[in-house]
């Protein structure tokens, strides 16, 4: 099995909501048409109450998990 962790950051001005919405409708469709879609595929989102981020903080954990390394590099 391998895992990937992803930790990443919205564009500056962006907020959560309109991140959220362009990751799940049109980022994760992107990735599922040009790769073969991991075992598991989760997305957390880090929600703030004043919807704001500092240079080094992050918005989103994704985790991919992978049978193996082959299928990871394929």
């Amino acid at each position: 099995m391998m895992k990937v962790m992803a930790f990443l950051a919205k564009k500056d001005g962006m907020n959560t909501r309109d991140l959220i919405e362009y990751y799940e409708n049109q980022h994760v469709p992107l990735i599922a048409r040009l790769a073969p879609l991991p075992s598991v595929y989760k997305r957390n989102y880090i929600l703030r109450k004043d919807d704001s981020s500092t240079k080094d903080d992050f918005d989103i954990v994704t985790e991919l998990v992978f049978p193996d390394r082959g299928v990871y590099e394929a």
